[in-house]
């Protein structure tokens, strides 16, 4: 092999072995059902699929909707706790999440400090693209009842 061939080359591969595994992001998403954002709402879908490009990314210490790039959000003044999309002023978007198979998610700050990820009872019926999906909206609880899964992705 050439030797400015093989210096190349090893400066790829010590590239390769110092950079870390091939994913550098993390994705959180219920265990039983698939995520969507309908209406730029964030739910659960119990039924039907979930339109393409909708995981929600770790990012730090926020949670981000992979397809619109918004911030998972809630109100800090603590007078509604179902989320939304946007980190709007006065909207809290800072998590804690613990765990990984079982992992739990928590409002970091504001009214809602240590509230629990989950969602609502399926209260809808959505017709998207000519399917009806059974749809619960994203909220926070004061006590965990609903397990979301973490896990690496490559994007």
């Amino acid at each position: 092999m050439n030797p400015t061939c093989a210096v190349v080359v090893t400066a790829i591969v010590m590239q390769l072995s110092f950079a870390g595994p091939a994913w550098s992001l993390e994705s959180v998403g219920p265990k039983e059902a698939k995520f969507d954002a309908i209406d730029g709402k964030p739910c659960i879908l119990t039924s039907g699929s979930a339109a393409p490009g909708n995981a929600l990314d770790l990012k730090n210490d926020e949670i981000v909707h992979f397809r619109s790039g918004m911030k998972l959000s809630y109100e800090l003044t603590g007078n509604d706790n179902t989320l939304k999309l946007g980190g709007q002023t006065g909207r809290g978007t800072k998590w804690i999440v613990k765990g990984t198979r079982n992992a739990s998610i928590q409002a970091a700050e504001g009214q809602f400090q240590g509230w629990y990820l989950d969602w609502s009872e399926p209260k809808e019926q959505v017709d998207a693209n000519g399917q009806k999906r059974l749809v619960s909206h994203l909220i926070l609880v004061e006590k965990p009842n609903t397990k979301f899964h973490r896990y690496p992705v490559a994007k």
